[in-house]
């Protein structure tokens, strides 16, 4: 069968979303897949709240027949189209689509599940983070057959960084992402009422977000703004903390564990153990190979940390560095990929 990336749309920027997309695709090009630009029609010129603007018009879908189609949701504003028209030739091309879920929209801005799914089942296969999470699917009307890649691989241009063991300190240091302000005022509202004898936390924003404002807090620094493109490379602590999500869609469902965060990812290239919270889709697996400590609450942090001896964090690290390899590479999303074509 031919392989082929959708490009969706030529709209890819240097925004985190589309750094994601980019990264995954790079690793499909290495076990032959080839990225093709799947939609024809012309640029057209719409009037948009009084303003001009320049917009993709699709009137049809470019593909062979015999087709494995990979498909990024979401993508762009073309999500819909795109599904329709291929669910529109499916049978007569013979095509098996394939999506893989980087979020759903309702965490994020859509409060109709009901989207996501209608894209989704246009897919023969939908790749899920987890378990949880294709379980969470298909309660809710998903038909498609799920895989679930419980990892989320990130490619590195270039080197890692070279990791050293850790020296005696008096306190361990907990390094966090803060992708908005939201995440920044539920980050220090946590910590700020912690005791913190065995550590400190130091903070990032997102390239497109603000922070700072509110810090320094004596054990609370704020480093800046981060570069995902360089990421990698950039991150010192001997920590970094998966924090449960802030901005919650369905409360009646712990969001938390239907998707991998992308940050346990980051803190792992950067040779860092992860803490991550007892309810986190992948603290089984942090558990297992001994990469990092799972906590209840944050007030398990500080009891944690003070019984973990410098031998044992080295320890810990090591194993990181194995991990880590394993996501440089993009282990994971090549083995349900080539996993899913001894299927067909």
């Amino acid at each position: 069968m031919k392989k082929l990336i959708a490009n969706q749309n030529d709209i890819l920027d240097d925004s985190w979303h589309s750094e994601k997309i980019k990264n995954i695709n790079k690793f499909l090009k290495e076990i032959g897949f080839e990225e093709k630009k799947i939609l024809k029609g012309v640029c057209g010129n719409i009037s948009y709240y009084n303003e001009d603007i320049n917009m993709f018009i699709p009137n049809g879908i470019d593909i062979p027949k015999d087709s494995i189609v990979f498909l990024h949701y979401p993508c762009n504003y073309l999500d819909s189209i795109i599904i329709e028209l291929l669910k529109s030739t499916k049978i007569n091309r013979q095509n098996k689509i394939v999506t893989l879920v980087h979020q759903l929209n309702i965490f994020s801005y859509d409060f109709n599940l009901y989207n996501d799914i209608e894209f989704l089942n246009g897919s023969d296969y939908v790749l899920v983070h987890t378990n949880d999470m294709g379980r969470f699917l298909k309660k809710n009307g998903l038909t498609a057959e799920t895989i679930s890649i419980n990892g989320f691989d990130y490619y590195v241009d270039g080197d890692l960084k070279e990791e050293k063991e850790r020296e005696e300190n008096d306190k361990y240091s907990i390094d966090y992402i803060c992708d908005n302000r939201s995440d920044e005022d539920y980050l220090l509202n946590g910590f700020n009422r912690m005791r913190m004898k065995n550590y400190y936390v130091n903070y990032y924003s997102a390239e497109r977000g603000v922070g700072g404002e509110l810090a320094p807090i004596t054990d609370i620094r704020y480093l800046g703004k981060i570069d995902y493109r360089k990421i990698y490379k950039e991150m010192c602590g001997d920590f970094g903390i998966i924090y449960p999500m802030c901005n919650m869609r369905l409360s009646d469902e712990k969001s938390l564990k239907l998707f991998t965060s992308v940050e346990e990812t980051i803190y792992i290239l950067n040779g860092m153990p992860v803490i991550v919270f007892s309810d986190s889709p992948n603290a089984s697996f942090i558990k297992k190979e001994g990469i990092g400590i799972v906590v209840n609450s944050l007030d398990d942090i500080d009891e944690a940390l003070g019984h973990l001896s410098n031998r044992r964090y080295n320890e810990m690290k090591r194993k990181v560095i194995r991990i880590r390899d394993k996501y440089s590479r993009g282990f994971y999303i090549k083995r349900a990929m080539e996993n899913l074509e001894s299927m067909l």
